[in-house]
């Protein structure tokens, strides 16, 4: 026999009843759920109970279409966000493993203001992965530190003549560690 639990959506108080999976032999999962919200049908065996975490539930949603309700309608999974600057697990292990000091502190917060005033979504991630490279004692550069990154994303150096050889119209990929012949540290960044 389903058991009844309390719950509120949006303030509002209601019930639903799901199956002790302890108490009835042979039963794996939760097989049913019902819902009585206000705004959704009733539940004919809903009885009022406390659910606890020693009783051992389970739940699970009903099938589609059984209830015409906003609040038991199955809400879309967020896509997964692009992080390709992301760190992998032995990369942060390294770039965590001893404590920051106050001058890395400071480079990766004028970083991360730096790049997410730039609207990068990823700002975190970009400035963790070059506290790795200053960790690493690696001397390449990414565009984005670089003072002639203009706003559009080209690279106004380029575009100046001072990279021999570059097309004028330079759009780089702003992310990859290079060394430039042109490289000029941007303002307020380390």
């Amino acid at each position: 026999m389903p058991r009844a639990a309390k719950f509120s959506i949006g303030g509002e108080w209601g019930q639903f009843s799901y199956i002790d999976v302890h108490a009835h032999a042979g039963a794996r999962e939760m097989t049913s759920i019902e819902a009585n919200h206000p705004h959704c049908p009733p539940s004919p065996d809903a009885r009022a109970s406390d659910m606890t975490a020693a009783a051992g539930f389970g739940l699970a949603w009903p099938p589609a279409g059984y209830a015409n309700c906003a609040s038991y309608s199955r809400k879309p999974t967020a896509p997964a966000q692009d992080r390709p600057c992301r760190l992998t697990g032995a990369q942060g292990d390294t770039t965590h493993a001893d404590a920051w000091d106050d001058a890395e502190i400071e480079a990766f917060t004028a970083r991360t203001e730096r790049f997410a005033l730039l609207g990068r979504a990823d700002a975190d991630d970009l400035a963790e992965r070059l506290t790795l490279r200053d960790r690493d004692g690696d001397d390449r550069r990414c565009c984005l530190e670089c003072s002639w990154l203009g706003e559009t994303g080209r690279c106004l150096a380029a575009a100046s003549g001072r990279i021999p050889g570059a097309d004028r119209r330079l759009e780089p990929v702003q992310t990859i560690l290079q060394r430039c012949v042109a490289f000029g540290l941007r303002k307020g960044l380390v």
